[in-house]
Order: C-alpha cells, then structure tokens, then sequence
C-alpha cells in the first residue's frame, strides 16, 4: 500500500504494516495452482472496505486571526478537493480492473462447465455402446454353447445307435453261434436292455436339467442387462433435464448482466453530472444529510430515524449472507446475529406501522 499525497497508513493495522506490506491468511496459505490473482484482489477488496488502511492527515490549523485562517483554508479546500478526485478516479479504475477479472474468470468457469457437460455426455455414449456390446457377447457366448450342446447331444445319439448296432450284430452272430445258450442270451439281453434304458432314462433328466439351468441362467442375465440399460437411459434423461435447465439459468444471467451493465452505465452518467455540478458549484459547502432531511414534526422524525434503522438492519443482513456464503462467518454465530437483528427489525417495522396508524388517524381528526 503506498498513500498518495496527504493521506498516512493507519497504525496497528491488522492487515498492513508500517511499510505498506499487505498481510492475509490468503497469501499465507498460497498456492500455485489453488489460488489466483482475481481472488485475491476479491479479498482484499472486503478487508479494505471493512477497515482502510489509509487516512488523511489532519490539516494544520493557525492562530493568526478570521483572516488569515480563511485565507489559508481555501487553497487547502481546493488541494484536498483535487486529491478526492484523484482518489475516486482510482478507485473508479480499480474497479473496473477488478471486474475484468472477475469477468475474465467467470468465462474460464463456463468454458470449464461445458467442457464437463461433453466429457460427461462422451462417458455415457461409451458406457451404452459397451452395454451393448457385452449383450452381443452373451448372446453369441448362448448361441454357442447352445451348439455346442447340440453337437454332443448329435455325437451321443451317433454313438448310441453305432453302439446298438454292433451289440445287435455280436447278438446275432452269438445267436447264430450258440443256438443251445439262446435262453442265457436272452436273458442276457434282456438285462442289456434294462441297462440301456437306465443310461437312457439318466441321459434324458441330465439333458433336461441342463437344459433347465442354462435357461434359467440365460433369463436372469437377460433380466440384469434390461435393469442396467433402463438405468442408463434415466440417467440419459437426467442429463439433458440438467442441460436444458443450465441453458435456461445462462440466458436469464446474461440477461441480468445487460441490465447491470446499463444501471452501471446510467451510475457513471449520473457520477459525471455530479462531478460538473460540484465542479460548477465549487467551494460551496456540502450540505449535511440531516440538512437535506428535515422533518415537519415528531411522528415525521421518528419514522425518519426508524426507516434509516431498518435499512442499515437490512444491510447488515445482506452482508453476514454474503460472510456466510464466503465462508469467513461460521454458520452459529451467523444464526445468532441473524436472529438478533431480525428480532429488531420487526420491532422496528412494528413501530413504523404504529406511527403511520396514528398520524392516519391524526389526519382523521383534522379531516
């Protein structure tokens, strides 16, 4: 901080030394890539406007009569005047540089938000087309087994009927071959033909239990890669509900940023005409808020001081929200006072009603 022309650093500052050197638990904790310069002047902002750490110097008074002391009063009127201006242009153009930063950073924010939203989208495309996938792959790993079960189930009937075949031919070259043992062949085959059935009967109920299973298998991952694409598509709809409303929330903020770009232009006209008429008025003395405000009578006085009260109220509201969503207010204390000041507020609104009622009902009287 370096004071212009008139103007000291306040001492015992609690964030600027005697020199000048600016002290904040911001640039304590700084970091390369967690901080930047628009957040730092933010905060520095605050804190000067909480405290300043600059004052004017006193003017040097004389005792050498009426004369000599108003005689040397206007030069120093119009030197501390000159050096208001100057001041005001400052702040005017500090201003204005803080805001192009914070502007310039609110763009790299929307830049980074929509380089999100398309990762994002790009994620979900790549997640589908791998759902999808993957049921290919369970369909043609079903398809394939299925083949494969054919052709086991064709290989065994093959063996089978080779396998009757040469026991009918060895039967009947043994028939041929020992006419006297055909009763004990016969009951040979007659047990030959009860095991056969057996082995066929087991083959059956091991086929159908099989069979059972693999479907049973193939409908639960049927029924999981239905869950996981309904899924998928609600968090698709999801998406664009959250796009569309992003969209809609931009425009409303550009328009609210065209509308504070002309308040602001019309503040700068209305600063200029102002900055002629004291320049065309002069050394005049400017008067008093109380000078401009003079109430007629005791009702009108008291509704004077409460309506400055409720306003100040109010501003002390919108500056411990603005503390609380910083995060240099804890969320307790930020309750208490909100509590405290509300509580006054309302007696104040209360007594403001109260002494509209009987200046009405006074009015009455004299109607």
């Amino acid at each position: 901080v370096r004071p212009v022309a008139g103007m000291e650093i306040k001492s015992k500052h609690k964030h600027v030394g005697s020199d000048g050197m600016i002290y904040a638990p911001y640039l304590n904790s700084w970091t390369p890539h967690g901080c930047s310069l628009a957040a730092l002047t933010r905060i520095m902002s605050n804190i000067f406007s909480a405290s300043p750490p600059v004052f004017s110097k006193p003017a040097a008074s004389t005792a050498n009569g009426n004369g000599g002391a108003s005689a040397a009063a206007r030069p120093n009127g119009e030197a501390e005047r000159r050096r208001i201006e100057q001041e005001v242009r400052e702040a005017n153009e500090a201003v204005s540089a803080v805001r192009g930063v914070v502007e310039q950073e609110r763009r790299l924010e929307e830049q980074i938000q929509r380089e999100f939203e398309e990762e994002e989208k790009r994620r979900i495309e790549r997640e589908i087309a791998e759902a999808n996938a993957a049921a290919e792959a369970a369909r043609r790993a079903d398809e394939e087994e299925r083949q494969q079960e054919e052709a086991i189930r064709r290989q065994k009937e093959q063996e089978e009927r080779m396998r009757i075949e040469r026991e009918i031919a060895e039967a009947n070259a043994a028939a041929e071959a020992a006419r006297r043992a055909e009763e004990e062949e016969r009951r040979h085959e007659e047990e030959k033909r009860r095991r056969e059935e057996e082995e066929r009967r087991k083959i059956v109920e091991a086929r159908s239990t099989l069979t059972s299973k693999v479907q049973e298998h193939l409908r639960a991952n049927n029924e999981t890669c239905r869950k996981e694409i309904s899924s998928d598509l609600k968090d698709q709809k999801r998406l664009d509900l959250g796009s569309s409303q992003l969209v809609s929330q931009i425009s409303e903020l550009k328009k609210v940023q065209k509308h504070l770009l002309s308040l602001h232009k019309n503040i700068d006209n209305a600063a200029a005409i102002m900055e002629s008429d004291m320049n065309a008025l002069g050394s005049v003395p400017e008067p008093t808020i109380d000078e401009l405000a003079i109430p007629c009578d005791i009702h009108s006085e008291q509704m004077l001081q409460l309506s400055a009260e409720n306003a100040s109220i109010g501003d002390c509201l919108y500056f411990l929200d603005k503390a609380l969503a910083k995060g240099s207010l804890k969320l307790d204390v930020h309750l208490k006072r909100v509590r405290q000041l509300a509580k006054r507020q309302f007696l104040v609104k209360a007594h403001l009603i109260k002494i509209g009622q009987a200046k009405a009902a006074d009015k009455q009287k004299f109607i």
